[in-house]
């Protein structure tokens, strides 16, 4: 009976290694039905006899011989020798990667059988991979070509009045290869040009392809950045254009953008976008021309701002009346670019005339002189100037840190909204 517990001893260390086996083929691929059935039943057996050997030790009570027993007569079949076959190589990773790679070939394997003849035919299939090359270089050179002529077109719209173009524009499968012509026609860095004229050269592709893609609209993010105002104006004049096909959505901080693309176009809608930083929840709300919005400052400050407030760096009169006059000068250059647009004229050449007046009454001068209007009507700088004429005065000194008696700011602030009326809503 000793030498039998010491059998059934060494026995209970070689269970778990049945266990093993058979966890290797339940969770492996490719087994039939049966294989898996009869897996399962060893398993089950070899759990039996480790329970009986629990429950009695090494010792060959009825249990143990029983359980032993039902198990051996499962491993000592072919069917076994088989199973464990093919757990070792299903943990065998190299085995398992020779037989997933068998696998995947066979559909391969099969389409060959059934059509190697057609597959011999090897040199017509090259000679239709160079024609499909051949043709797919051709392809390539006539978009590479209508691409540089119209991305030259849109650097001239840019940037005719610097004297710059494009010279040539070679594509590749990987990269686009550019070359720039100054002033003098001679061959330029890109990084030789100011850093609005780069980026205004960098913007002409994306227009060049704005109807290229599967989407009706074009999203423009801050496109200004270190533009003069001229070249405000010229993408101001190509963003109108493209928007007479689809919608351009340009989100920008710089007013004069604004400016210039609500005067080209009665379809320019104009949002502000803000987010609480609380919350930071987005909110868009529109948003009028900036003059109306200078002028609604002005009226919350003069209704709600404390009076007198002798601890601020600005007196409440110096806020609003620096507002009006803010309102009153974006007011006159909105003028100015309606008028320029509708004769024809160079809208830089006249804002830039507009700005060499230092003050407001010569800024209104100098508006006076550019535009110019039929006989039978009012010019909108002399109804302007009727509004306000009296208080100009004082909104230059409020710029400048000049305070004055205030006797009824309300009364002004109704003047600046009627001056710039004038000014804004003028139709020409």
């Amino acid at each position: 009976r000793a030498a039998v517990a010491i059998s059934f001893g060494q026995l209970r260390r070689h269970v778990p290694d049945v266990l093993s086996v058979v966890e290797i083929l339940t969770q492996g691929d490719g087994l039939s039905d049966s294989e898996k059935c009869f897996a399962d039943d060893v398993g089950s057996r070899a759990s039996a006899l480790l329970m009986a050997f629990d429950a009695h030790g090494s010792q060959p009570v009825a249990d143990v011989i029983s359980s032993f027993i039902h198990l051996r007569d499962r491993i000592f079949r072919d069917e076994w020798e088989k199973a464990a076959s093919t757990a070792i190589e299903l943990s065998n990773f190299t085995r398992q990667w020779h037989r997933s790679r068998r696998a995947a070939l066979d559909p391969y394997v099969s389409v060959w059988s059934d059509e190697h003849e057609e597959a011999e035919s090897a040199p017509l299939w090259e000679a239709t991979r160079k024609c499909i090359g051949e043709l797919s270089d051709r392809l390539m050179k006539a978009r590479a070509s209508r691409f540089e002529g119209r991305a030259g077109l849109q650097v001239k719209k840019l940037l005719e009045d610097a004297g710059i173009s494009l010279e040539s524009l070679n594509l590749t499968r990987k990269r686009a290869e550019i070359e720039v012509q100054g002033s003098d026609g001679r061959s330029m860095e890109l990084a030789m040009l100011s850093a609005g004229q780069r980026n205004a050269f960098l913007l002409a592709p994306l227009f060049a392809t704005a109807d290229a893609g599967p989407f009706g609209f074009l999203v423009l993010d801050d496109p200004v950045h270190s533009f003069d105002e001229i070249r405000v104006d010229r993408l101001a004049a190509v963003i109108s254009d493209l928007a007479q096909s689809r919608r351009v959505i340009v989100l920008t901080h710089d007013e004069r953008l604004k400016e210039h693309l609500l005067a080209r176009s009665s379809r320019c809608e104009a949002l502000a976008v803000s987010r609480d930083t609380v919350t930071g929840e987005i909110n868009v709300e529109p948003t009028d021309e900036l003059w109306r919005v200078l002028i609604s400052d002005a009226r919350s400050v003069w209704k709600w701002s404390p009076k007198p407030s002798v601890t601020g760096y600005l007196t409440e009169s110096q806020i609003i009346r620096g507002l009006l006059r803010q309102a009153l000068d974006d007011a006159l250059r909105q003028c100015v670019i309606k008028y320029s647009l509708k004769v024809g004229a160079s809208v830089a050449d006249t804002v830039s005339k507009l700005d060499s007046g230092t003050t407001t009454q010569s800024r209104m001068a100098l508006a006076r002189e550019i535009i110019s209007v039929d006989t039978n009507n009012a010019h909108p700088v002399d109804l302007a100037m009727q509004a306000c004429s009296h208080h100009l005065r004082k909104w230059n000194n409020a710029a400048h840190g000049q305070d004055e008696n205030k006797p009824d700011l309300s009364r002004e602030i109704d003047a600046g909204l009627t001056a710039c009326s004038h000014l804004g809503e003028f139709v020409f």
